[in-house]
C-alpha cells in the first residue's frame, strides 16, 4: 500500500477529535478490522457470484453428454446394424435374382454403395466430434458441423428419392391403364423433397453451425421432413387402394395380396414415423443431437424397403405359382397378381403384353 493510501486510510480509521482520547487502541484495531471485512465482502461476493455462474453454466454441458454423443453413437450403431441388413439384401438379390431386370441390378448396386457410402460419412463426423475437437469447448464442440454430416444429408436425400421413384413406377404399372395423374403427385413431391435436402446440406457447409442453420434455414429442413412423411402416407394410400380394390374380385389371391397390403402398412409405417419424430426432435429440443442420430437411420429404411420389396417375389411365387410364361426375369409378380385378380383367371395375352413392356 502506498503512504498516501494508508494516510488516508488511517485517518478513515482514526476516532473522531471529541471521543479520541476515549478510544484505546486495541478498539482502533478492531475498528479498522470492520472496515477492512466491509470493504473485502465486495470482493468475495464477486468471486463468490462468478464460481455460482461457473458451476451453473458447466452443468448442463455434463448433463447433455446423453444427448449429443450419446444420441450420436446410438444412431450410428443402429445405422450400421441397418446397414448390415442392406449388404444381407443385397447379397440375397444377386443370388436369387441372377437374370433380374438391369434396371433393378442398377437400382440395388446404387442403394448399396450409397449405404457404404453413408457408414463412411457417418463414423467420419462422429471422428471429428469425439477425437479432433475434443479439445474445443462443449459449448461449441457439438454446434459445429463436420464435413461429413452435410455429405451424409446429400447421400441421404438421393437414397429417399430413389426409393420414392421406385415406388412411383410400382403404382404407374399397378394402375389400370398406367394412369400418370397417380404417379405426377409423388414425383413433383419427391423432387421438392431432395431439392430440400440438397439446400439444407450446402447451408450446413455454408454455415458449419447448427444454431445458425437452425436460425436461418429451419424452414427448410422442416420442409424435407415434411415432405418425406407427406410421400410416404400417399405411397401407402395409393397401393391400398390398389389393392383392396381388385382384393375381392378373386377368392384365390386373397392371401397374397393380403400379405402385400400388409407389408406396405408396414414399411409405410415405419419411415414415416421416423421421419415426423426426427422432426419434432428437431423442432423442439435445442443444444441436442438426437435428431441427427435418428436421421442416421432414415437413408437404411428407405433403402431396406426397396431391396425387401424386390426380394419379396421369391416368396409370392412360393405363395401363388404364376403361369410358365411370367417365370422369366422381366416379370413383375405384383402386376401379375393385380391383373390376374381383376379377370379372375383369365389372364390373356393381351395382359401380358401390357403390363410386360418397360
Amino acid at each position: 500500500m502506498s503512504r498516501n493510501r494508508r494516510e488516508k486510510f488511517y485517518a478513515l480509521t482514526r476516532p473522531p477529535f471529541y471521543c479520541r482520547s476515549r478510544h484505546s487502541p486495541t478498539q482502533v484495531r478492531d475498528r479498522r478490522s470492520l472496515i477492512l471485512m466491509n470493504i473485502s465482502s465486495p470482493i468475495l461476493c464477486l468471486i463468490r457470484f462468478r464460481i455460482s455462474t461457473w458451476v451453473c453454466f458447466s452443468l448442463p454441458v455434463i448433463m447433455r453428454v446423453e444427448q449429443t454423443v450419446g444420441a450420436l453413437l446410438i444412431g450410428a450403431l443402429l445405422a450400421s446394424f441397418l446397414s448390415g441388413m442392406v449388404t444381407l439384401q443385397a447379397i440375397i438379390f444377386f443370388k436369387t435374382f441372377p437374370n433380374d431386370a438391369l434396371r433393378h441390378k442398377i437400382l440395388v448396386g446404387i442403394l448399396w454403395a450409397l449405404s457404404l457410402a453413408h457408414d463412411a460419412c457417418i463414423w467420419a463426423g462422429l471422428w471429428n466430434y469425439i477425437v479432433q475437437n475434443y479439445t474445443v469447448s462443449a459449448d461449441n464442440q457439438f454446434d459445429l458441423i463436420p464435413a461429413p454430416i452435410p455429405i451424409g444429408v446429400y447421400l441421404t436425400s438421393i437414397c429417399t428419392f430413389s426409393a420414392h421413384c421406385f415406388c412411383a413406377h410400382r403404382i404407374f404399372r399397378l394402375s389400370p391403364y398406367r394412369r400418370w395423374w397417380l404417379v405426377l403427385p409423388i414425383l413433383v413431391l419427391a423432387v421438392a423433397r431432395m431439392a430440400s435436402a440438397f439446400g439444407t446440406a450446402s447451408q450446413m457447409i455454408r454455415l458449419g453451425s447448427f444454431e445458425a442453420v437452425k436460425h436461418r434455414y429451419n424452414w427448410m429442413f422442416s420442409l424435407g421432413l415434411a415432405l418425406s412423411s407427406t410421400l410416404d402416407i400417399l405411397i401407402t394410400a395409393t397401393f391400398l387402394k390398389l389393392f383392396i380394390s381388385n382384393r375381392s374380385k378373386c377368392v384365390s389371391l386373397e392371401p397374397v395380396i393380403d400379405s402385400l397390403i400388409l407389408y406396405s402398412i408396414e414399411t409405410g409405417a415405419i419411415t414415416c414415423v421416423t421421419t415426423i419424430t426426427v422432426l419434432i426432435f428437431w423442432l423442439s429440443l435445442n443444444n441436442s443431437l438426437i435428431f441427427l442420430g435418428l436421421h442416421f437411420t432414415i437413408a437404411k429404411l428407405y433403402a431396406n424397403s426397396v431391396l425387401a420389396t424386390l426380394n419379396m417375389r421369391h416368396e409370392l411365387r412360393r405363395t401363388r405359382q404364376p403361369p410358365p410364361e411370367l417365370t422369366t426375369a422381366e416379370d413383375d409378380l405384383e402386376v401379375f397378381m393385380v391383373s390376374h385378380a381383376s379377370g379372375c383367371g383369365s389372364y390373356t395375352s393381351q395382359y401380358h403384353e401390357k403390363y410386360h413392356q418397360v
